[in-house]
């Protein structure tokens, strides 16, 4: 078993000041870490001194006191990334967006997240201003642009042409309100090169305040009660979900469930659906 932790997530709270369409985590929870929660991550920090650490939300920057008692008191992240996701609400001027970025205890990188679903809320003005608040305090930036379709791909080169940083794509997965509200990426018919995948993050751990620390940052932690987090990120290495999960592709997973792998429908094209179906469907966790 590994003694590191390549990237530890860290869900700092729910609460958040949009309502998109396509919100992973659900407008319907308003908690934030605890304070034994805080001293279950630092501890965990303190022991895994993971290389990237993620704060995300609902809206981080929300969060940023909790944020920081947790720097504060974790021991050598001087050779950790300090990253943290955020909607850029706060970057109305380029001075506003400096204030919240030097409100951080540690920052190295900000992920904006940018579609058509966060544009309802976001004026695009915000993104050139966060940019360059991160660009004059030496802070990485990039987006995350989330797709329901092919289509939404033609508003990438206006916000490309923003300025010289990544715009990481992701497809729109029925988790959250996005599944409540129909909001998924269609495939066309189902990709059987998903069962040679295995889970996109499973050399990740992320702790989902009010669960507890896990390989899995979908609808599995989020929205079912089988065991898949846990009190510490050993117990979690420890468990059956990390080994299945850490361990087998899709397809394995699927072939060791007893689930039929004929006629599968289009949207089990992507690796979270389908791990949802086969934890779900069988008794791998019994």
């Amino acid at each position: 078993m590994s003694c590191s932790i390549k990237e530890l997530g860290v869900v700092v709270g729910y609460r958040c000041n949009f309502k998109c369409a396509h919100c992973c985590t659900g407008h319907n929870k308003s908690q934030g870490l605890t304070a034994k929660e805080k001293l279950t991550v630092i501890s965990a920090i303190n022991r895994y001194t993971p290389r990237t650490i993620l704060f995300v939300g609902g809206e981080t920057t929300l969060y940023i006191d909790s944020i920081n008692e947790i720097l504060s008191a974790a021991q050598g992240l001087s050779g950790s990334v300090i990253k943290v996701t955020t909607n850029g609400y706060f970057a109305r001027t380029v001075a506003s967006a400096l204030d919240v970025l030097d409100s951080f205890k540690k920052l190295d990188w900000i992920q904006l997240s940018y579609d058509r679903f966060h544009a309802e809320f976001l004026p695009f003005e915000n993104i050139k201003n966060l940019y360059l608040a991160c660009k004059k305090r030496g802070v990485k930036f990039c987006v995350i642009n989330t797709i329901g379709s092919p289509l939404d791909l033609v508003g990438l080169k206006k916000i490309r042409d923003v300025g010289d940083f990544k715009v990481l794509i992701n497809k729109a997965m029925g988790v959250g309100e996005a599944a409540r509200n129909g909001i998924e990426y269609v495939y066309p018919s189902f990709d059987r090169s998903v069962l040679k995948r295995s889970c996109p993050v499973r050399d990740k751990i992320i702790y989902v305040c009010g669960r507890g620390f896990s390989v899995c940052c979908s609808n599995l932690t989020f929205e079912t009660d089988l065991p898949i987090a846990h009190a510490s990120v050993a117990l979690h290495k420890r468990s059956r979900i990390y080994r299945l999960i850490s361990g087998m592709t899709l397809g394995q997973l699927l072939n060791k469930s007893g689930l039929p792998a004929s006629q599968l429908p289009p949207r089990f094209s992507a690796e979270c659906p389908l791990c949802e179906y086969i934890f779900t469907k069988s008794r791998l966790l019994s």
